[in-house]
């Protein structure tokens, strides 16, 4: 951060030029050293200058060139969290980092950066993800359901889900949102007719917790007397 305040545009050149020719040489280049000059371009990711925006384009387009390793896969998934405010000045770029990110929670190794990114991303760019409701939200609801993320994990993704949604109208956002909870209550049902033991209440928290990211984070356009809609969920 301190040379990035030094340096200005210069530094980002010199991360461009080193990521440019380790991504040539990739072949050869040890994975370490793509890894620090991913940590380095997450480091410089705030107070960004418009000087600075070909460079740090041209690498978050080239994020998904990267080596297939775990390690690099995971960190460029920090990257793009860590550049969220500047991406959402830079939606066009959305088209080429949305995909790394979805196809992440899908990875149990990658998955913690990649539903933590996912989230800011989510927050922060929501108004540009309007257009794209109808093939995220299945995408997230899967990954929720696919046994790979943890509870933690999940309750970010749903949360990503609620911001997208609160840029629609409430009569847009009542069928995503039936598709969201209904599951959950069917799920509840059906544990509430078990024996409590421990496992039973662990999957019963997780369900909460999950209806709970969707409450607080849900923030609908509301007009005079609208009624919320998850309170019309409930008493559907």
């Amino acid at each position: 951060m301190y040379l990035h305040g030094l340096l200005g545009v210069t530094l980002f050149e010199e991360i461009h030029k080193t990521f440019q020719r380790q991504l040539l040489e990739r072949d050869t280049t040890p994975w370490q050293a793509i890894e620090a000059t991913l940590y380095l371009l997450r480091s410089v990711a705030e107070n960004t200058t418009d000087d600075e925006d070909p460079h740090i384009s041209a690498m978050i387009s080239n994020l998904n060139n990267l080596p297939s390793h775990s390690q690099l896969a995971y960190r460029s998934m920090l990257v793009i969290g860590s550049y969220s405010d500047w991406l959402s000045s830079h939606a066009e770029l959305l088209q080429c980092v949305l995909p790394l990110l979805l196809s992440g929670l899908s990875d149990r190794e990658v998955a913690p950066a990649a539903a933590i990114a996912l989230r800011d991303v989510g927050e922060v760019c929501a108004e540009h993800l309007t257009c794209l409701v109808d093939q995220l939200i299945p995408i997230c609801q899967d990954a929720v359901c696919g046994g790979v993320l943890e509870t933690r994990e999940c309750v970010r993704v749903f949360e990503t889900m609620a911001f997208v949604l609160s840029t629609l109208s409430v009569q847009a956002m009542l069928p995503f949102l039936e598709a969201l909870f209904v599951p959950r209550a069917v799920q509840l049902k059906r544990l509430s007719e078990t024996h409590p033991d421990s496992s039973v209440r662990a999957l019963v928290h997780r369900e909460m917790r999950l209806l709970s990211a969707i409450c607080r984070t849900l923030d609908p356009k509301l007009q005079g007397s609208d009624q919320h809609p998850v309170q019309k969920i409930f008493y559907w």
